[in-house]
């Protein structure tokens, strides 16, 4: 056994797949190896087999294919834990990797893709840069009189709006993982996104939203309620506004704008609405843990379901007496 790296080697691999009533053959007796240290270049056209094979070797294979054949990891029979070939070594008592080890490395490729990605990280990054720029320029000085309160609240509105409409790729992939078709998902995802901006609490104040379904209870599972309500308070709060009304002046403090015009619940901090998002955040992604979980345990049922086992029929048939 090599005391550094990992060698595989694969004999008289086959893999069948569900074709109607019949199993189509998708590798059919593949023989090879992969040395450590050494690049392996799997090439082939399209359809041939060459993500079926990774997925074998890895141990990933749908529950509906059957695989035949030996796959030895330095000369014995082992499963490959997937998502530990970046650490160099595989444990030699665990067949499986740590699950927190595996979503260390899945991040690392996931972030090092991103930051490769020119379309996907760095023309984000621009955008981002162009609205931030926009933002300052638009709202510069805008001051602490009366009528810099709707500046103000325009200005984190607008804010939350844009970033949580850009930023939502929690919500993307539960979608994603219900409907698999990209145009549909952006299309849900998209008029989700809008409606619960309408009822988060500023162009529809929460006192004035129809209690039936839009408050109760749509506005308080509302992502923007809580993103408007943390940053309102952590604008307003402590700011004291002057107001000349009939030749007189007056101040109103920036906690009254946020219980009386605004609305707010001010029953708790700007850091529980924190608390709460990333909540939410961490809700999303269990719930597309569990619709994944759920719909690859519910494979072979309906993959059963489509391809029934065919029925057997005996034909008997009676020879004919010669004379």
């Amino acid at each position: 056994m090599m005391d550094e790296g990992v060698l595989m080697t694969w004999e008289d691999l086959r893999v069948t797949a569900p074709n109607g009533k019949n199993r189509k053959p998708i590798l059919k007796g593949l023989t090879g190896y992969a040395k450590p240290g050494r690049l392996l270049a799997i090439m082939g056209p399209s359809g041939c087999g060459k993500t079926t094979l990774l997925d074998a070797l890895a141990g990933r294979l749908d529950s509906n294919t059957n695989q035949t054949g030996k796959i030895l990891i330095n000369g014995h029979k082992q499963a490959l834990a997937y998502g530990t070939s970046d650490s160099g070594a595989i444990e030699k008592k665990r067949i499986h990797a740590a699950f927190f080890n595996q979503c260390l490395i899945l991040i690392r490729r996931s972030s090092l893709h991103m930051y490769r990605d020119i379309s996907n990280y760095w023309l984000r990054l621009a955008v981002y840069a162009a609205i931030a720029l926009s933002l300052g320029t638009i709202f510069y000085d805008i001051g602490s009189s009366y009528e810099s309160i709707q500046a103000r609240g325009s200005l984190l509105t607008f804010s939350t709006s844009i970033l949580t409409f850009i930023t939502r790729s929690s919500l993307m992939i539960v979608v994603g993982c219900i409907f698999p078709n990209f145009i549909m998902g952006m299309i849900i995802v998209g008029g989700t996104q809008g409606v619960m901006m309408l009822i988060g609490g500023f162009y529809r104040l929460p006192n004035d939203l129809p209690k039936p379904f839009w408050r109760y209870p749509l506005y308080y599972i509302s992502f923007h309620k809580y993103a408007f309500q943390g940053l309102f308070k952590n604008e307003f709060e402590g700011l004291t506004f002057g107001w000349d009304q009939y030749g007189g002046n007056k101040t109103i403090s920036g906690r009254d704008i946020l219980t009386n015009t605004y609305q707010m619940e001010m029953g708790h901090s700007k850091w529980v609405d924190l608390a709460i998002m990333f909540g939410m955040i961490v809700l999303y992604r269990l719930l597309f843990l569990a619709i994944s979980k759920s719909k690859e345990k519910a494979k072979p049922v309906v993959a059963a379901f489509r391809c029934p086992q065919p029925k057997l029929f005996t034909t008997v048939t009676r020879g004919t007496e010669q004379n």
